[in-house]
């Protein structure tokens, strides 16, 4: 049976199934984010890890990028982006 791994980020929901599947079964992240982020650009590398880059922390924008890995359910900031971003898209 597939996953569904429901992830809040604020007011973004993230869904995300692995190996797309019909059959999911929704497992809710026990894990927080280090501080309340909202507007980050979240990434899924296709390889149990979601990427948050930049966002809102207390009405200041972010440089952050953060990982959050599905299977160990942790969240840890892995580095910073040269410049500010929040509501954006990444490739």
């Amino acid at each position: 049976m597939a996953r569904l791994v429901v992830l809040y980020i604020g007011i973004t929901t993230i869904f995300l199934q692995d190996k797309f599947s019909a059959a999911l079964r929704a497992e809710y992240a026990k894990t927080k984010l280090p501080e309340p982020t909202y507007f980050a650009t979240p990434i899924y590398d296709g390889n149990n890890n979601i990427y948050l880059f930049g966002g809102t922390v207390d009405q200041v924008t972010t440089k952050q990028i953060l990982r959050y890995n599905i299977d160990s359910d942790s969240i840890v900031e892995i580095g910073e982006m040269p410049s500010y971003a929040y509501r954006g898209s990444t490739q």
